[in-house]
């Protein structure tokens, strides 16, 4: 006789309906393009230019780099470094700038603000390159400063645009929208994912605004950049005569 054979569930394929509105898919549209390509591209070269004048001064800052003996004087000569960064920065703003009303004013050197920012960076730098304040005071001593100030600024500058990512994204997305508005943001990010996201999923990612822009900072906008670069044309240069 034969046995019965067991009967195994029925396969189903489950596609997600995820429910949003216009207004949300535009709103997610505009945090993608909040700091457009373009104006990271203009950013990118100021900061190139700057860390070259930058670097230029350190022949007038021998004094500065031979006397670190100490945490304390790390602080102080690249503070006083990135015064120096920052002010060019300005400088060559106000240069490009034709509008009178968009020109900046350079900045004094106040002590503590500049100790408390390089602080913030060097912790950085010892982390990313997985050594010590002590070893960094030995290669200040041995004169290898240009690469240390290089890496210094360079994190500046990623930070800076970190957080000029999130101020337009916060400027485009109000703090104070209902939490349905939120949950429906959310609905449109998971619409262009492969994941599949559940209802508390989709609530813990708009639980607030701040917990949605962190979802998508590091994710779709990166995604979005990335796709944008690729499809860019070369800049067309205007014709110079000879």
């Amino acid at each position: 006789m034969a046995e019965d054979k067991e009967q195994f569930p029925e396969i189903k394929e489950y596609v997600k309906n995820y429910v949003f509105d216009k207004e949300h898919q535009d709103t997610y549209k505009k945090l993608l393009g909040a700091y457009s390509v373009k104006d990271r591209r203009t950013d990118n070269r100021l900061h190139q230019k700057s860390r070259i004048r930058a670097l230029a001064d350190l022949e007038s800052m021998t004094d500065d780099i031979d006397a670190v003996e100490h945490e304390d004087h790390v602080y102080k000569l690249l503070g006083k470094i990135l015064h120096k960064y920052d002010n060019a920065k300005i400088d060559i703003h106000n240069k490009n700038s034709k509008d009178p009303d968009k020109k900046k004013s350079k900045r004094d050197y106040d002590d503590l603000h500049y100790k408390l920012r390089v602080k913030e960076l060097v912790d950085q730098y010892l982390k990313n390159n997985k050594t010590t304040m002590e070893s960094l005071v030995n290669d200040i001593k041995e004169g290898n400063v240009e690469n240390i100030v290089n890496n210094i600024l360079d994190t500046e500058h990623i930070i800076y645009q970190q957080n000029m990512t999130l101020h337009k994204m916060e400027e485009i997305l109000p703090p104070n929208k209902s939490p349905e508005f939120y949950f429906k943001l959310a609905n449109v990010v998971a619409s262009k994912r492969q994941q599949d996201y559940t209802e508390t999923d989709l609530k813990k990612m708009g639980a607030s605004r701040d917990t949605f822009l962190a979802n998508i900072i590091n994710q779709d906008y990166e995604i979005s950049k990335n796709n944008t670069l690729k499809k860019m044309k070369p800049e067309k240069k205007d014709a110079k005569t000879v």
